[in-house]
């Protein structure tokens, strides 16, 4: 099986955000603060962790084709609190329009971490590589450069979920309505403990072959996963985290759609 070059796979995840960022923006221009609830301030958690660090080496520019005066925002800072600096350009990651962060398994099952952050100014997004690289690129199109940190990382190995310190638990009961047939059931919802179950069908989310989260902050997030046996599930929360929509997908079955009971 081939695998995509790291270098080539860095541009593909970052191209949805990269290419949201203004045309208008100058150098003075910061992704502003704001204040967040609680549940906001712990979906930020496992994004920042993945985000920090010292990206100090091998800046080049992304544009096309390369503009070597792209260096001179280089080298990229993230702190742990988000906040951010590149040469004349200084402010925090937070919030953003939209941000995500995922933990795909490599073909070894190793757990490779990757995010991204896309503001109306500026985007940034980083990944982690099968060989303990990190890569991070960052800026405001047409003006935009990858940079990477000098040494390797070891890889995340606790989930997504397992970073949120319990914010998306809940249990309740749930209605729901498979979407070919139309028929509609009352299941049990639960997730706690590492656990997410609807009814009869149980996910064991430290072992997803494929777990992302992503937050429109203000508004609400999304929490999906993907199983080696080819089930998958999406969940839809308020940014307090209440849950608001589940789906739910079996291998060779069709969606069901679940709305908890008021």
């Amino acid at each position: 099986m081939t695998m995509p070059r790291p270098h080539h796979a860095l541009l593909t995840f970052l191209f949805i955000a990269l290419v949201s960022s203004a045309c208008n923006a100058t150098s003075n221009d910061v992704v502003a603060v704001r204040t967040t609830g609680a549940s906001e301030a712990a979906i930020w958690a496992p994004l920042l962790a993945v985000a920090t660090g010292n990206y100090d080496t091998r800046c080049e520019s992304l544009s096309i084709p390369p503009d070597p005066a792209a260096k001179q925002y280089g080298p990229l800072v993230i702190a742990a609190d988000g906040s951010l600096r590149a040469g004349s350009i200084v402010g925090n990651l937070r919030p953003a329009k939209v941000a995500s962060v995922s933990r795909p398994r490599d073909i070894s099952g190793k757990p490779l971490m990757s995010m991204s952050v896309s503001s109306e100014t500026v985007s940034f997004g980083t990944v982690e590589q099968d060989d303990g690289t990190k890569q991070a690129a960052f800026g405001r199109a047409p003006d935009m450069f990858e940079c990477r940190l000098a040494g390797k990382v070891q890889p995340g190995m606790h989930s997504i979920y397992a970073q949120l310190d319990g914010v998306i638990d809940a249990a309740g009961k749930m209605t729901c309505r498979h979407v070919r047939t139309r028929n509609v059931s009352r299941a049990d919802y639960a997730l706690a403990e590492g656990v997410l179950t609807i009814g009869t069908t149980r996910f064991d989310l430290g072992t997803l072959k494929n777990e992302t989260l992503t937050m429109f902050p203000g508004e609400r997030f999304f929490y999906s996963g993907s199983t080696d046996d080819d089930r998958s599930f999406k969940l839809r929360l308020h940014s307090r985290g209440k849950p608001e929509l589940f789906e739910l997908r079996k291998k060779g079955g069709n969606l069901v759609e679940c709305t908890p009971l008021p």
